[in-house]
């Protein structure tokens, strides 16, 4: 048989497909600009010269969030792998078993 060698590549995040990093993006894109969205809208209106003029800032935070959101959920998208998360210790606090 021939032996096959593989080089070690570094699994975190470039060698994430990139079907599955669009998929994970998508999925995490809705929660990430409600968030956005939430913190804008709530000091735009609480910055008085921001409500003064609601018609120019609140459209302002809804572009703002779904820009800052899709970045960041381009962000989280391959730490959200399981096989990419840190080792887990058993409950017994032992080190883990290859």
């Amino acid at each position: 048989m021939a032996s096959q060698t593989f080089k070690h590549v570094p699994d975190f995040p470039q060698n994430t497909p990139l079907g599955k990093h669009v998929n994970l993006a998508l999925i995490v894109f809705p929660m990430t600009t409600a968030v956005f969205f939430g913190v804008g809208i709530v000091s735009a209106l609480l910055i008085r010269p921001l409500v003064a003029h609601p018609y120019v800032s609140i459209p302002a935070v809804m572009i703002a969030a779904g820009v800052l959101g899709a970045i960041s959920a381009w962000v989280i998208a391959p730490r959200m792998r399981a096989r990419f998360g840190p080792a887990r210790l058993p409950p017994s606090g032992d080190a883990p078993r290859d």
